[in-house]
């Protein structure tokens, strides 16, 4: 059961954010559930799994959502990478769980932000106020989702765990 576990989670988190978000809020600060769920993944499990991850969620969330699909990809791949390369070379460190995801989210905002304007829209600086919210939130709340995801799945298997 604990196979599957993460790929339930991840269907909760796309479920949430395709169907249950929108309707709920039109808000600008609507976080992003299944980057976060990936982002976590990768802290947990490592950089090849968070990258699988990653790569099923950046599928299911391009396929489910009118976005470009080989932006979510990479996107998604490259934060369950880099998280899950944080979380094993960095675990003993105490910034490591609130700065990783941190810098995957700017990272993909900013990728985002691009992609907009090469597409010819206008960014002002109320924009840039919108999106260090919505990282800065997405950051709390992956803190959160650690802290729930680490009893849940229980990584001290992994060979990188301390010992």
């Amino acid at each position: 059961m604990r196979r599957f576990l993460p790929l339930l989670l991840i269907a909760v988190a796309l479920l949430m954010d395709v169907s249950v978000l929108p309707v709920l809020t039109q808000h600008w600060l609507v976080p992003r559930l299944t980057l976060c769920t990936v982002s976590v993944l990768g802290l947990l499990l490592g950089r090849t799994q968070g990258a699988l991850y990653g790569l099923v969620a950046g599928a299911v969330a391009a396929l489910l959502t009118e976005s470009p699909m080989g932006l979510f990809y990479l996107l998604y791949v490259m934060t369950g990478t880099l998280c899950g390369l944080a979380g094993r070379k960095f675990q003993r460190y105490l910034l490591t769980v609130p700065a990783a995801p941190f810098l995957c989210f700017a990272i993909y905002e900013g990728v985002l932000m691009l992609y907009m304007f090469l597409a010819g829209r206008s960014f002002s600086g109320r924009d840039a106020l919108h999106t260090l919210g919505r990282v800065l939130l997405e950051t709390l709340l992956c803190q959160g989702l650690y802290l729930w995801f680490n009893h849940m799945l229980k990584p001290s298997w992994s060979r990188y765990a301390g010992r």
